[in-house]
Order: structure tokens, then C-alpha cells, then sequence
């Protein structure tokens, strides 16, 4: 679980965010924030799945990746990372979720 400084209110993430990766199963947004640490959220539509436990399931997976691997920040201020699930998502297991965000987390 994400402590709640670092959760990222996705109501209120910019629209005009730069995009750091555009894949077939998500898209990982950018945008800077004025704090001194990376704020990271996930944005899973019943289009994905209409199971909310497996939304859950996509969206503990993909957080707790990304707070283990993210560089916390620095004084010049962080980055809130928002990840936007495709309908694709809900095939992929734990093992090749972590596969693909690994591929992805250098660019954030």
C-alpha cells in the first residue's frame, strides 16, 4: 500500500501531461509537480475488466512495481506518474506485468 502523501489524485492530474510510454496494454503520463518526491496513480476502467477484483488486482500490481522502482525525487521537484490501463491489461499475469513496466520505468 502506498502511503498517502505519495498517491496521486488522478481527478486532478493535468490534461496536458507529457507521455512517457504509449503501449498496447497502457499509457504512462508525466507531468512535474512542485514537491520534492513523485506522487504515482492508476487509472482502471470496467472496459479493462468488468471484475473489480481484478482491476484491484492490475492496479496493486502495477503500484507497488512502480514505488519499489521510481526514484523518490530531488530538490528540484518530483513527477506525478499516472498509468492508464488499456482493455489488453487484464490478459497479463504478475510476471509479465513486471516485464513490461520494467522496460518503461527508465523513461519516468
Amino acid at each position: 500500500m502506498i502511503k498517502k502523501n505519495l498517491r496521486l489524485n488522478v481527478a486532478r492530474f493535468p490534461k496536458k501531461s507529457q507521455t512517457a510510454a504509449n503501449t498496447e496494454y497502457f499509457i504512462i503520463k508525466v507531468s512535474k509537480n512542485s514537491l520534492n518526491f513523485n506522487r504515482i496513480g492508476a487509472l482502471i476502467s470496467a472496459k479493462v475488466s468488468k471484475s473489480s477484483v481484478e482491476r484491484n488486482r492490475l492496479r496493486r500490481l502495477a503500484l507497488d512495481y512502480l514505488q519499489q522502482n521510481v526514484e523518490v525525487g530531488d530538490e528540484k521537484g518530483g513527477k506525478d506518474v499516472l498509468i492508464v490501463f488499456r482493455p489488453k491489461a487484464s490478459s497479463l499475469s504478475r510476471s509479465s506485468l513486471y516485464l513490461i513496466l520494467s522496460q518503461y520505468v527508465k523513461l519516468i
